[in-house]
């Protein structure tokens, strides 16, 4: 187990890891940093349990060019809803098996040629399946560039934010007209 891998577990599986149960003991620092890690990403074998959380390293060189409207995303900051916790304990109403994460704040790695709001290097924000990842593809229009005020962790928490707030005053505040 590599130590940033091993930083990205619970405490109970770190302390499972360090005490010899579950792996080959405790991690060591030279094995893999995240600058060696081509690429990671949090999957859930399968549901029912926390414990079923792997940390699984991914390897983006097979992939093509970005397609089209498509933004490629260096993820900085992720949040983790309760949709996902549902999803990882079984209990979601839908019984469907989603990646983990939907929000999150990046850096845009590759960004394809028809998209014109956001350019490489670009900090952005918004939604991202499977965003519990190191880097993750995603639809350009649902990204948006960040203001430079804004931090990485505040920006991952707008686009839920937004929506809530949204459908709050949208559908359950309706306005009465008078007559």
């Amino acid at each position: 187990v590599c130590w940033f891998c091993y930083q990205a577990l619970p405490y109970y599986r770190r302390r499972m890891l360090a005490c010899g149960h579950g792996s080959k003991g405790a991690p060591r620092r030279s094995v893999c940093r995240p600058a060696a890690c081509n690429s990671y990403q949090l999957h859930l074998t399968r549901p029912g349990s926390v414990n079923n959380l792997v940390v699984r390293q991914h390897d983006f060189v097979e992939l093509p060019k970005v397609s089209s409207a498509q933004v490629e995303l260096k993820v900085q900051t992720a949040g983790l809803n309760f949709r996902d916790v549902l999803n990882i304990l079984d209990l979601d109403p839908t019984c469907a098996l989603r990646p983990i994460g939907l929000e999150c704040a990046a850096v845009a790695n590759a960004v394809d040629a028809g998209v014109v709001h956001v350019c490489s290097g670009d900090s952005i924000y918004g939604y991202a399946v499977g965003c519990l990842a190191s880097i993750v593809r995603t639809d350009a229009r649902i990204q948006v560039r960040m203001m430079r005020a804004l931090s990485f962790l505040k920006a991952c928490t707008l686009p839920i934010l937004w929506c809530t707030n949204r459908l709050a005053l949208a559908e359950c505040m309706r306005p009465v007209a008078r007559q």
